[in-house]
């Protein structure tokens, strides 16, 4: 093992080449300012597409991370307190939670469908 310290790496800054000028700078920089706002144009063209496929729902719930078969219990509640005719969004937090809870309204003969948003999983229920 070596006693004496090492010299400190130099760092130097990047030499432009091609002859950049300020004006492909401010090129560059009106580009990405376009580019940003496509961006968000883009998200609230997805949350309205989204929101135009969302069925209306009167009453929702969030079931997240319950051990079975807690999150039974739970739609069941949540349910009991919808209306006849009424739809139940469940905010749902697995793909395997959304299976037992589609499966389960199923084998009670309620009418399902399920959205995805933004990594999010709904599942809509409608109440008999």
């Amino acid at each position: 093992m070596c006693s004496s310290p090492k010299p400190a790496p130099r760092l130097r800054r990047p030499i432009m080449t091609g002859g950049l000028t300020r004006a492909d700078h401010e090129s560059f920089l009106q580009q990405f300012r376009e580019s940003s706002d496509n961006v968000d144009r883009l998200r609230a063209q997805r949350e309205a597409e989204f929101l135009a496929r969302e069925p209306a729902w009167s009453h929702e719930a969030e079931i997240d991370r319950l051990r079975c078969p807690l999150h039974l219990k739970q739609m069941r509640d949540a349910l009991s307190q919808t209306g006849p005719g009424q739809i139940l969004k469940l905010h749902v937090a697995s793909d395997a939670l959304l299976n037992d809870l589609t499966a389960a309204a199923r084998q009670l003969a309620l009418e399902t469908s399920s959205l995805r948003f933004r990594g999010k999983r709904f599942l809509y229920i409608r109440a008999a």
